[in-house]
């Protein structure tokens, strides 16, 4: 468990970082390792305001009244909901951020407007959800920013190398977001984009080298039938031309 810093207690409360956001009382059973056992606990939900690193304390205030504060083991970017379990008073002080069920975070990544869930064990150790969306956003970041460069690369060796290698780049962009899971595709927003501007860029231009090859194909057979009609012209100008005429003359008999 980790343990609550009380209000009073020497270590510094952050101010004005957290906001609290109540939850009806329930009762949760926590299996304390080696001894199970069952208390009546409150949840509240705390959202830090500002990011928290391992070792700092994020205060918040229980719909009682209760100053508490509980300590982080990761680095919490602001905007993170927290979600706490702590004792009804006068039990003991102890508080661990409960986690949530895989149904809760299906339900909370639905929503328009994605909330950041931490998730902590009963020894204060950070557990990995299926898909922690702290890492997410991370990766989605850095490959979308692989992928943009990777994108103008593309461009730029149409002008510098073969066609061909800007196809292959932007073939990779577009590889890289559609090879991964379509669960963890959905968490990738900016993977997304840079892969709909390669498809979109291989799509138009694979319609432009197709109409040009039609366009070609049209036009070589017109002048092939144009040049075989007029070789068939020419050539019966040159029999008509050598054909011997009949004058009057030319029947007499001498």
């Amino acid at each position: 468990m980790i343990p609550l810093v009380p209000q009073a207690s020497a270590v510094p409360l952050m101010r004005s970082e957290v906001s609290l956001q109540p939850m009806g009382a329930t009762e949760l059973n926590v299996e304390q390792a080696g001894q199970p056992a069952a208390m009546a606990a409150n949840v509240v939900q705390v959202t830090v305001r500002e990011s928290v690193g391992p070792g700092q304390h994020v205060a918040f205030t229980t719909p009682a009244g209760q100053e508490m504060s509980v300590p982080v083991t990761d680095h919490f970017p602001s905007g993170t909901v927290l979600t706490v379990q702590y004792p009804s008073p006068p039990e003991i002080s102890v508080a661990h951020i409960q986690p949530q069920s895989l149904a809760a975070q299906q339900a909370v990544r639905a929503m328009p407007n994605q909330r950041h869930t931490a998730f902590v064990d009963e020894s204060g150790s950070a557990l990995a959800p299926p898909f922690p969306t702290i890492s997410l956003n991370r990766e989605d970041e850095q490959g979308m920013q692989i992928g943009w460069i990777l994108y103008v690369l593309g461009w730029v060796s149409c002008c510098l190398a073969p066609f061909c290698f800007a196809l292959a780049l932007w073939t990779v962009v577009a590889c890289m977001f559609h090879c991964k899971p379509l669960e963890r595709r959905s968490h990738l927003p900016g993977q997304r984009r840079t892969a709909r501007a390669a498809v979109w860029t291989l799509g138009t231009l694979a319609t432009i080298a197709c109409v040009a090859l039609v366009v070609y194909a049209m036009s070589f057979a017109i002048d092939a039938e144009h040049q075989q009609h007029h070789g068939y012209h020419q050539h019966d100008q040159q029999d008509h031309h050598y054909r011997p005429h009949h004058g009057p003359g030319t029947d007499k008999i001498f």
